[in-house]
């Protein structure tokens, strides 16, 4: 909910031309499915092939491999796509639509058609040739931390993989792990979610009225009320954000990017806050990941032009602002543009 936010994140992006766009295809597939009982089978083909032109340049060989080697990403690809086909779908059990959409990927996924010789190549770990400081995360009280070989991977080290694909232009890393993200537990949700985003309604009204201690508030009960309520922790944390509250704003900002790493507002608030810290690079590798998530990216271009000649910005966000530009088009931003 950023002043320049940009509309919600996009589960899917805009595909090359030389792509079959996923609708164009299941809309195709969706008689033949029907008469030969496929239905399911086509759908999940379908997709499959769209999450193979994201994140692997089309390769659906790489995929597969790549998903019979790692279970966790293998579970981020079945996330996306059950986000893919669950709307196509209209269940109105998604438990269920899930673990059927689970059976037939692993089933199309194939991996018995592997050779042992593939399967021992290494997982390609995050790419990381540049690091932007990331958001501080809550203190912890136990011992010091293991350096990252000997520990998990938490979800600020898979946001900071992310940043840094972006950073270094290998968005196909920054892709992965995002789809790492994905993959990660989420929170048990209420069953009666409506009360969570009536106080988050009434803390955009708040907030819109310039009344922003009311509005914090309010978005801090709807985030207490469902933990999984992305849009309630997401205001909640550019809230903290505009009255100073800088480390605690980016706490929640993560937590937003947990729940939901393609939301575009998440990634250009998370920008503003490395902005407003000094931290340049960061604040560039943000605004890139919004512009790659955003549903209208003119709309998010737009806004990124607005905010590199904004005086109300802090030097390194504009800067930061300047170069993602540069970087989307290919070519300096005009002065005055």
């Amino acid at each position: 909910m950023h002043t320049r936010c940009f509309q919600r994140t996009a589960v899917l992006m805009m595909w090359a031309v030389v792509c079959i766009p996923v609708q164009v295809l299941a809309a195709n597939a969706e008689g033949e499915a029907k008469k030969s009982g496929g239905y399911m089978e086509v759908f999940i083909k379908a997709a499959l092939q769209q999450v193979a032109k994201q994140v692997a340049g089309g390769s659906v060989h790489y995929l597969r491999l790549k998903s019979c080697q790692d279970p966790v990403y293998r579970q981020g690809v079945i996330r996306r796509v059950v986000d893919v086909v669950g709307p196509k779908l209209h269940t109105k059990d998604p438990d269920a639509l899930a673990l059927t959409v689970e059976r037939n990927t692993v089933e199309a996924l194939q991996c018995s058609a592997f050779s042992a010789a593939e399967l021992r190549a290494p997982a390609a770990p995050p790419s990381e040739p540049l690091r932007p400081p990331s958001p501080p995360a809550p203190p912890s009280a136990s011992a010091p931390s293991a350096p990252p070989a000997a520990r998990a991977m938490a979800p600020t080290d898979w946001i900071d993989a992310a940043l840094n694909g972006a950073l270094s232009g290998d968005l196909e890393a920054a892709e992965r792990a995002v789809l790492r993200l994905e993959a990660l537990p989420k929170p048990v949700r209420p069953v009666d979610r409506a009360w969570s985003r009536a106080l988050n309604d009434q803390g955009l009204s708040r907030f819109r009225a310039n009344r922003l201690d009311e509005a914090t508030e309010l978005f801090r009960q709807a985030a207490d009320a469902d933990g999984g309520n992305e849009e309630a922790v997401n205001n909640f944390g550019y809230a903290l954000l505009m009255r100073g509250q800088l480390a605690e704003g980016a706490q929640k900002l993560v937590t937003t990017l947990t729940l939901a790493p393609r939301r575009a507002s998440a990634w250009i608030n998370l920008g503003y806050f490395f902005g407003q810290t000094g931290q340049e690079d960061g604040a560039v590798a943000a605004n890139i990941l919004s512009y790659r998530y955003s549903r209208a990216p003119n709309v998010a271009l737009a806004s990124l032009v607005r905010s590199a000649q904004d005086p109300g910005l802090t030097p390194a966000s504009r800067n930061a602002s300047r170069r993602a530009v540069e970087r989307i088009t290919g070519r300096p931003l005009e002065a005055g543009r």
